[in-house]
């Protein structure tokens, strides 16, 4: 299929959380003595290196708004993925980017039946600028990272905040029926009002999708001890992990502190992720007060991550929302125990499969019994089969998945074109 992707993220990139790590490999100095660059870890960079692994006739790109940069600034990895940071600017609070529509307008002109933009499925004044010059002249993938299911809000004592709720989602339900034609979605069962809504909208396309896991993340067999003594952890010890971004809806602090209160001593929680020095200086503060063996490891890629996975026991993932969390698959593909707030399809996958522990979203005080049961043995925690992991979100399984999605689109977006014009006499191939 002669298909290329434009991937659009719709925020700049993250030098405030990355401060204090290393530049990336790939950077450039700009003239006005600051710098730009990239790391090649968005979920666009990784969607575009597994898709290419196994599609290589495709094209795929990613495009970055960054307020930075001077010029467009491009860089073609091995995987064939090429990334763009392309000049921005704030515009009434928001990231706007006229050189990148100007970009899509080229890149539109050069293939203008093999072209398909995704982008963020949430509003921004970014995306919602895309759709709006360029949906008549290309399909535009809306990717949701969460889940449709959990637009519309569940009810809440605090009526004021219920209400706020209520109106920012009829806002966002219909900014979704009035601009966006194909959706992508995490959730493993849609359901809900506002997904009943939009799905009974004759015009809307929508597809169920997951973002794919490489195969480093499916281990079972490995040396645990080995790695433990690495990493000068207790081998003895039952070791808890909490990788994600670090922000107040993966709410880090209320687990160190829950974790805290475990009166069994031979237990380890590791913490890694990058976030804000603020929010990181909140989480050192609540890790410095406790009296257990509570460790942040900092912000960790390749190896590094995976060897915390494959030393740890179990896994917790506490959101308050989330469509997945990745980190919560990647945990099952380890053959961890996991502990959730199962408010993303990780959750819903565990239900189907009677496995891991749930924990109540806002009842911190509840979390403390589970996890010093799990850490003295007293429950035990049923994990998913690996294979059963693999099977679902393998990149062998996704990767055909979103090209099926990708050929969908073309198909229809150019077929219906073609069907509009000879509805009006017009015998012009599209």
């Amino acid at each position: 299929m002669n298909c290329k992707v434009v991937f659009v993220i719709p925020h700049i990139p993250d030098y405030d959380d990355m401060a204090d790590m290393p530049r990336p490999d790939i950077n450039w100095d700009t003239p006005d003595g600051n710098w730009v660059g990239i790391w090649g870890l968005d979920w666009g960079n990784q969607i575009g290196d597994n898709i290419l692994k196994y599609f290589p006739e495709l094209e795929f790109e990613v495009w970055q708004p960054d307020l930075r940069a001077d010029k467009v600034y491009s860089h073609t990895f091995e995987s064939g993925v090429v990334q763009r940071l392309i000049p921005a600017s704030i515009l009434n609070g928001e990231v706007v980017s006229e050189p990148m529509m100007r970009e899509l307008e080229k890149a539109i002109a050069v293939r203008p039946r093999g072209l398909v933009i995704q982008v963020d499925g949430r509003r921004s004044a970014l995306s919602e600028n895309l759709l709006g010059r360029f949906s008549d002249q290309a399909p535009i993938l809306n990717q949701y990272l969460g889940s449709l299911s959990n637009v519309w809000p569940n009810y809440d004592f605090r009526v004021w905040r219920w209400l706020q709720r209520y109106f920012r989602a009829k806002r966002f339900l219909k900014y979704i029926l009035e601009k966006q034609k194909y959706l992508a979605i995490l959730d493993l069962i849609p359901r809900g009002p506002a997904f009943e809504k939009i799905a009974a909208s004759p015009d809307k396309k929508i597809f169920r999708h997951f973002m794919g896991m490489t195969e480093d993340f499916f281990s079972e067999g490995h040396d645990k001890a080995a790695i433990r003594k690495k990493w000068n952890i207790p081998v003895g010890n039952t070791v808890f992990l909490s990788a994600s971004r670090l922000n107040r809806l993966k709410q880090i602090v209320q687990i160190v502190n829950a974790f805290g209160k475990v009166r069994e001593e031979a237990c380890t929680l590791l913490i890694c992720g990058a976030g804000s020095d603020d929010f990181k200086d909140q989480m050192n503060s609540a890790i410095e007060k406790q009296h257990n063996d509570v460790r942040f490891l900092g912000f960790l890629t390749g190896e590094r991550l995976t060897d915390v996975y494959k030393l740890s026991d179990v896994f917790i993932d506490a959101s308050l929302d989330d469509g997945a969390p990745f980190s919560a698959w990647q945990a099952m593909g380890t053959g961890l125990g996991v502990i959730t707030t199962a408010t993303g399809n990780a959750g819903g996958f565990l239900k189907k499969h009677q496995a891991g522990v749930y924990i109540p979203r806002k009842k911190v005080g509840q979390w403390t019994p589970v996890f010093e049961a799990v850490a003295s043995g007293k429950m035990q925690i049923k994990r998913v089969p690996i294979q059963a992991v693999r099977d679902t979100i393998g990149w062998a399984v996704c990767a055909e998945r979103k090209v099926a999605i990708y050929r969908a689109m073309l198909e229809d977006f150019h077929g219906a074109l073609s069907r509009d014009a000879s509805r009006q006499g017009n015998s012009k191939v599209v």
